[in-house]
């Protein structure tokens, strides 16, 4: 709340000494978190992993990384209020595939220390290399899947403010 204070009042400062701040939100499908520090797009095109990361690129964003529960019900808020349901699948930004299978990372290269897998997960197959979420279930649990799977994404960006003069 501090922080949506702050930036109100430093936006209103801005505004008055001549100066148009427009958040980077605006473009077309991506929608401001909870916490205005993320801007979120749904992919409601049942695609494989690359294909969404590549769309996702193309917005300058990237799959969405979940880096703690706050994030995670952050996403799953976007989810719900964009009417996905429990029977979703959706790509997130989680991988092995940059490290022979041996260790989960986020798109970027960063290691998580934060997991939310489902009870047997991440139970890796010979091509299970990418993460689906099942989003709008209560606990948005994650499963190892093939990265040629079919299914729906999230993509992020971090909200920048630009200002004009």
């Amino acid at each position: 709340m501090i922080t949506k204070v702050i930036v109100l009042a430093f936006t209103l400062v801005l505004l008055f000494q001549g100066y148009v701040a427009l958040d980077s939100c605006a473009t077309p499908g991506f929608y401001l978190s909870s916490d205005n520090n993320y801007c979120f797009a749904y992919s409601a095109l049942s695609r494989e992993a690359h294909t969404h990361s590549i769309m996702c690129h193309a917005y300058g964003s990237k799959l969405v990384n979940i880096e703690d529960a706050d994030k995670l019900s952050k996403v799953a808020a976007f989810l719900s209020g964009k009417g996905v349901t429990d029977t979703a699948s959706v790509f997130i930004g989680l991988t092995n595939m940059l490290n022979n299978a041996k260790v989960w990372v986020w798109h970027g290269g960063n290691k998580t220390d934060y997991t939310n897998w489902a009870f047997g997960q991440p139970a890796i197959a010979n091509r299970d290399n990418c993460v689906l979420m099942t989003a709008g279930n209560p606990d948005n649990k994650w499963k190892a899947a093939s990265c040629l799977t079919g299914a729906f994404a999230v993509c992020e960006r971090e909200v920048t403010m630009l200002f004009f003069l």
